[in-house]
């Protein structure tokens, strides 16, 4: 009777703790994959803006990220729409058509957005300010080059190898 007794009772100790530890990794992992989607990257040593510029850059680009979640999600819900329109024996080109057009619709939005978040963030930098971030931004788009093959080549504002 006592050994059944320690034997229940570990295994309910065992299920308490491993309860607790599993919490605790969970509550760990969503605090640390929020922090990483809310940080906004900005590049303060390459631009060598200042304390505050910096700072109204951020704020600026924390307001602009929920409505471009928001705008990527359309976008997902959108090409799940399409792929139901492939989907059926003899897809409708024009319905596919027009689907295509509210996604294309979507990231010109998400473009024209990010275009105004530039003009933004540059209205009050100087001219070798602008010049170090656009290159930063230049060189972020252009890591992987064509294919995702590396080395940007010339279609990234590179000369490739005859051009040098």
């Amino acid at each position: 009777m006592r050994e059944r007794f320690k034997t229940i009772l570990l295994v309910f100790s065992l299920s308490i703790n491993f309860g607790i530890l599993g919490f605790l990794a969970y509550s760990w992992a969503t605090s640390y994959l929020q922090e990483k989607r809310e940080k906004v990257v900005f590049p303060e040593e390459v631009t060598s803006l200042s304390r505050p510029q910096a700072e109204e850059i951020v704020r600026a680009r924390k307001n602009l990220m929920p409505s471009l979640m928001e705008k990527r999600e359309k976008i997902q819900t959108k090409r799940e729409e399409l792929i139901g329109l492939l989907k059926a024996p003899l897809p409708d080109r024009q319905a596919v058509k027009a689907k295509l057009r509210e996604v294309s619709q979507i990231q010109e939005s998400i473009q024209e957005a990010a275009l105004d978040q530039m003009l933004l963030e540059t209205e009050k930098m100087t001219p070798d300010q602008k010049e170090t971030y656009f290159n930063t931004i230049r060189d972020r788009m252009c890591q992987r080059g064509m294919m995702g093959m590396p080395g940007g080549g010339p279609r990234c504002g590179r000369r490739g190898m005859m051009g040098r």
